[in-house]
């Protein structure tokens, strides 16, 4: 065959001695787009190649490319340093996810011929705040919007839940892991976008000039569409045996292509959604939805004065529900949350201590506003100060509102 054995080393290999070559460079701050890029381009062409060259390679057989775990091959890129090596890996890591890719949608990605939506946008910025992320996970546009059903939903999965590729960066801000080296997904910014430097694009366009590109990927978008394709009549026919539509009955019985059957699909999606809404109206109280059990890999146990105040806020919300709702939640996380509230949301007494080893730059002791104790708040009761915690006036740790200098910061 014309194009047997050369696939991995005239594709994925220039992809790779392109990213060891530059590697100094491509790791910079400013460059790692181009990194991201080059990384999505050796993780899309590395599973077309196994799929049509690899052991049961659907163009050859026989070629056995691209058979080998693609995190060990990435290795011959022989990074400098172990922080130039955890940006390489990541860089194709983050984009393992992705779906089969089509020829056209691959070019015109390498090319940046790509819109992107606005949330992905707002995603790709670097330390966004909590209440950035609760509008992004409940706006509609978000591609997993559907797991959100609130605020709690979104408090629960950041701060709470663990494995879900989210962690705290040294900001202390709530970020994106990229993949197994635990790099922020914002440091490789819009990378979609991303324009490479001269000596690098002359390689790319070398490269995707290569007859094994097209002929690799359209084998794979034909052969996974097949595969799909049978998966979803065997879906339409489950589902059609209880719904008994005649209309679907009537087009299962010729050949189908992928568009028409998600054309059939879409006509049981709606006949079954139509059925959810002749139910009627559920009367029942609705039940109290307990967080994830708390532990040390939690977002909310590792968050300390200097994260962001927004990621604060949301966790003593998190803690005050978990309290209210006592003998529905665990009881790790009944005393986690007492824990927490005790170190983030000082008592009163605490804050007369607090207060009282704090002092501005003049020697003078602050009120509970930030100003010194001449202020006539300088000794708020302790309604005043619940007053001033519930407006937000006292903030734990806030350097600008009466926090200066304290202590003991434990």
């Amino acid at each position: 065959m014309e194009y047997k054995q050369k696939f991995e080393k005239e594709v994925i290999d220039v992809i790779l001695n392109l990213i060891k070559d530059n590697q100094v460079y491509l790791t910079q701050p400013e460059n790692l787009p181009q990194l991201a890029k080059l990384g999505y381009m050796y993780n899309t062409l590395w599973y077309a190649g196994r799929v049509s060259y690899g052991y049961d390679g659907i163009i050859d057989k026989n070629d056995h490319s691209c058979e080998d775990n693609p995190k060990y091959k990435i290795e011959m890129c022989e990074p400098d340093t172990d922080i130039i090596e955890d940006y390489i890996y990541d860089a194709w890591g983050m984009h393992i996810n992705d779906d089969h890719i089509s020829y056209n949608r691959f070019m015109n990605t390498v090319r940046g011929d790509v819109k992107i939506n606005d949330t992905l946008l707002k995603l790709s910025q670097k330390n966004l705040s909590f209440n950035n992320y609760v509008d992004i996970f409940l706006n509609k546009e978000y591609r997993y919007n559907g797991l959100y059903d609130n605020e709690k939903s979104v408090r629960n999965y950041l701060l709470c839940t663990i494995g879900t590729g989210y962690g705290l960066n040294d900001d202390g801000f709530i970020h994106r892991k990229a993949s197994g080296a635990d790099m922020d997904l914002a440091d490789y910014g819009n990378w979609q976008k991303a324009v490479f430097s001269n000596n690098i694009q002359i390689v790319v366009d070398n490269l995707l000039k290569s007859p094994y590109i097209k002929l690799a990927l359209d084998a794979q978008t034909k052969y996974f569409n097949e595969v799909k394709s049978e998966r979803m009549r065997n879906n339409i026919s489950m589902y059609n045996s209880i719904l008994n539509i005649d209309e679907v009955t009537e087009k299962l019985k010729g050949t189908l292509s992928y568009d028409e059957l998600k054309d059939v699909e879409k006509i049981i999606n709606d006949k079954m959604e139509s059925r959810l809404y002749e139910r009627e109206p559920q009367t029942k109280k609705e039940k109290y939805s307990k967080y994830y059990p708390i532990c040390e890999y939690s977002i909310i146990s590792k968050l300390t004065k200097d994260s962001d105040d927004e990621c604060i806020d949301a966790g003593i919300l998190v803690c005050e529900e978990i309290l209210k709702n006592n003998l529905e939640e665990s009881q790790g996380n009944v005393e986690f949350a007492k824990s927490f509230l005790k170190k983030f949301k000082p008592t009163y007494k605490d804050w007369l201590q607090l207060r009282s080893d704090s002092e501005n730059n003049s020697q003078e002791k602050l009120c509970y506003c930030g100003h010194t104790n001449k202020c006539e708040c300088g000794d708020p009761d302790e309604e005043t100060f619940k007053g001033s915690v519930k407006r937000g006036t006292i903030k734990p740790f806030d350097k600008n509102n009466g926090w200066l200098k304290i202590k003991d910061e434990k």
